[in-house]
């Protein structure tokens, strides 16, 4: 299984790398929670949504006698 990454899906360049040891972590964590929660995911990292981003939802197919 492949994955991509939509240009969307990416991290705006206002938020800085985390430095390997966490000196910066005060911005990064600052702008890092603005981008994604600009972008509505936020919830899926406070744990206040639970609902599937990523999932595709099934497809039903229905026949034309009626059978799925």
């Amino acid at each position: 299984m492949s994955t991509t990454t939509s240009l969307s899906d990416m991290l705006p360049s206002s938020v800085p790398k985390l430095d390997a040891l966490g000196k910066n972590w005060a911005v990064f964590n600052m702008h890092f929670k603005d981008a994604i929660d600009a972008k509505g995911y936020w919830g899926h990292f406070d744990g206040s949504s639970t609902r599937l981003i990523f999932a595709t939802p099934a497809v039903v197919l229905t026949e034309a006698d009626g059978t799925t």
